[in-house]
């Protein structure tokens, strides 16, 4: 990948990331990342590794489905999907899906936890839709 790409992306959305920062992101992660999606993505899984992290050293406990510092695991598709919210949000979001994930009735894939919190971000309006008899939302 080269600074092509990065003239390419002038159309469309502004970036998230300024030259100099994907630049930087691409250095690092070019064994492993190949696209810039992919480093997108990355970059949206480390802010919301450090969120989580965040949390967790303010005495925040029950996040371990997300991230477990002791078995040193963590859920990179969810911090992806996390890291897409302001921190706010993530403080919010974060012990509500591992509250969840605890319950038989409420638990979810990762696949299915994604979607609903993607599609929760991009059409808020349809979270009346998902929400049960109970006025509980599916977390």
């Amino acid at each position: 990948m080269t600074t092509e790409l990065l003239e390419k992306a002038k159309r469309g959305r502004p970036p998230v990331m300024d030259t100099e920062h994907f630049l930087s992101y691409q250095k690092l992660w070019n064994h492993l990342v190949e696209t810039r999606r992919g480093l997108l993505n990355k970059h949206y899984e480390i802010k919301g590794f450090g969120i989580i992290r965040k949390m967790q050293k303010d005495g925040i406990t029950g996040l371990e489905y997300i991230s477990d510092p002791v078995k040193e695991k963590f859920k990179a598709a969810i911090l992806t999907e996390l890291g897409h919210w302001d921190e706010e949000s993530i403080r919010i979001i974060a012990p509500a899906i591992c509250e969840a994930q605890k319950q038989p009735e409420t638990k979810r894939t990762v696949h299915e936890l994604c979607d609903y919190w993607r599609e929760y971000r991009l059409h808020p309006e349809r979270l009346s839709e998902t929400v049960s008899e109970n006025k509980e939302a599916i977390a």
